[in-house]
């Protein structure tokens, strides 16, 4: 999978770079960098936490993927309001980048669909997880190319990319949805809430200054 999104990343990457020109590209890419900054803040690094309490306590796992999507909802929500404020003060005179960038952050709130991920890991069945991203990824490198060669605007380029993280979320819930003969109903448990944030905000704080430095 990742050779795969590496080699045809590569070609369709710099295709899209001659085509958009150094302005247009790079302000894609900034655009990119900018919402990845905050997504990395809406994970509160609970990713290994919850697999291995996943692992650690199966018995849990309701209350563990309910909490954990709860956590990931409340993150998304105050990750975009922080992005908002930025943007908003940062291009108060730009309104087409205000515009896209508060289009393309919409992607944070797709990343609560992490949970099912965590859960498939969990498991040892991320080809799941692969198959799924792969066929997200596929699907949106074929339509960038349809819209180079249509000569698509940057604003397209912006959803597209948006696309690709709605179609895996998508498709990654579909697939956990028909895993629900082995769920009783998903809730949420405030001292399991407690204990994730706990032992998660070290890595946070890791993954931050990690993105913030790269």
């Amino acid at each position: 999978s990742r050779v795969f999104k590496l080699f045809v990343g590569a070609i369709v990457g710099v295709w899209l770079a001659r085509y958009l020109g150094p302005e247009s590209y790079g302000l894609l890419n900034y655009v990119v960098a900018l919402v990845g900054l905050f997504l990395s803040f809406s994970s509160l690094g609970l990713k290994p936490i919850v697999i291995q309490n996943l692992v650690k306590d199966p018995e849990s796992k309701e209350k563990t993927i309910g909490t954990a999507t709860l956590l990931l909802f409340l993150g998304a929500i105050i990750a975009y309001s922080a992005l908002l404020v930025l943007v908003f003060y940062l291009h108060s005179d730009n309104v087409f980048e205000r515009q896209i960038i508060c289009v393309f952050g919409l992607i944070i709130f797709f990343r609560v669909s992490d949970t099912c991920r965590f859960w498939f890991e969990a498991q040892l069945q991320s080809k799941r997880t692969v198959i799924t991203e792969g066929i997200a990824f596929t699907i949106v490198s074929v339509l960038k190319v349809i819209f180079i060669l249509s000569e698509s605007t940057l604003i397209y380029f912006v959803f597209l990319i948006l696309a690709e993280s709605v179609l895996a979320a998508i498709l990654i819930v579909r697939v956990f949805i028909k895993q629900k003969n082995q769920f009783g109903t998903l809730n949420v448990s405030f001292p399991i809430a407690k204990s994730l944030i706990d032992r998660s905000w070290p890595l946070l704080i890791w993954v931050l200054s990690a993105r913030a430095f790269n």
